[in-house]
């Protein structure tokens, strides 16, 4: 049914949505018997910031995403934030898919800004040695040496699958020129 519902006229520079009579009937309907199923929400405007474009300034929608932190204290909101704006004067929503821009929000003061961090203080953390942990270093270097093994024998699989397979085409007497060439594979093969 939303599907029928169509983009009607331009008021604004906004899209108003509108039914034909049969449809908004039978939405009615669809509603009045199962309201649970429906949701309704306004089609707001979004704020506007102007936008440097083609050598004078533009209102664009743009959307605000602010950051906050768990203190001790409760949430702090950190001033600031991420802002993507889009490119359409009219847009309803704001993604990167659709060529948004992005930009840093900058709060700015009038007065000197107290410098203040979420990172503990170098005094507070304590490094500590335990017996039987691998360092970092060495858990990487046993990871890729995992991967490397892995990846050896996927190859030596495949070289004794090639090899088998043409060992068969040679007992079955089929043209050499139909099986791989597995002469430098299957010496390779042998010293696994």
């Amino acid at each position: 049914m939303a599907a029928a519902c169509r983009a009607s006229r331009q008021r604004t520079g906004a899209r108003e949505r509108a039914c034909r009579p049969a449809d908004r009937e039978r939405l009615e309907g669809a509603i009045t018997d199962r309201g649970i199923d429906y949701v309704g929400q306004e089609l707001v405007r979004l704020s506007t910031t102007p936008v440097w474009e083609d050598g004078r300034l533009t209102p664009r929608p743009f959307v605000l995403r602010v950051f906050a932190a768990a203190t001790p204290d409760g949430w702090t909101i950190l001033p600031g934030g991420f802002c993507r704006i889009a490119e359409q004067p009219d847009a309803r929503a704001v993604s990167m898919g659709d060529g948004a821009r992005a930009a840093d929000v900058w709060v700015v003061s009038d007065k000197a800004v107290s410098a203040s961090t979420l990172l503990p203080a170098v005094d507070t953390v304590r490094i500590r040695r335990i017996a039987g942990v691998v360092p970092s270093r060495a858990a990487d270097n046993l990871f890729w040496l995992g991967r490397y093994l892995e990846r050896a024998e996927a190859t030596l699989r495949l070289i004794r699958a090639l090899r088998h397979a043409a060992a068969r085409s040679r007992q079955s007497g089929i043209a050499a020129s139909s099986t791989p060439r597995c002469t430098r594979s299957s010496a390779s093969s042998a010293c696994w």
